[in-house]
């Protein structure tokens, strides 16, 4: 603990004054899962498993929906979306991906406007 305090010092920061140190998620001899989750960066992670934080999946859930019923996607819409779908690649989302995202939006056509959005982007830098 002193070593770690003495490196956050040499690079000006400091460790909260309430610390604390737990056991990390295990398994037990019964075959019970025990100890605390780390819960950082938006995910959740396990000793076998990584999932999204409830709050992000949510978010995530309401933007979908809010995107599925647009008539028209705007570009501004489009990324957004896509930013927030990034997350899915970084866990254990397969059963969130295909229960909530896939069958509202369809990725290729988000992807579309995305990529002629930059297109027509692109054309007015080089013409100038």
């Amino acid at each position: 603990m002193r070593a770690i305090a003495e490196y956050l010092n040499s690079i000006d920061m400091k460790i909260k004054d309430n610390w604390q140190v737990f056991r990390f998620d295990y398994i037990n001899k019964q075959g019970e899962r025990k100890g605390r989750t780390l819960d950082t960066l938006g995910y959740r992670f396990f000793r076998d498993k990584v999932i999204l934080r409830k709050s992000l999946a949510l978010t995530i859930r309401r933007q979908v929906k809010r995107v599925s019923k647009m008539s028209k996607i705007t570009p501004h819409v489009a990324k957004s979306l896509m930013s927030r779908l990034g997350w899915l690649r970084h866990c254990n989302s397969y059963n969130f991906y295909h229960k909530y995202v896939k069958p509202l939006i369809n990725i290729k056509k988000i992807k579309e406007v995305i990529r002629n959005e930059s297109r027509k982007h692109n054309q007015a830098c080089c013409a100038v």
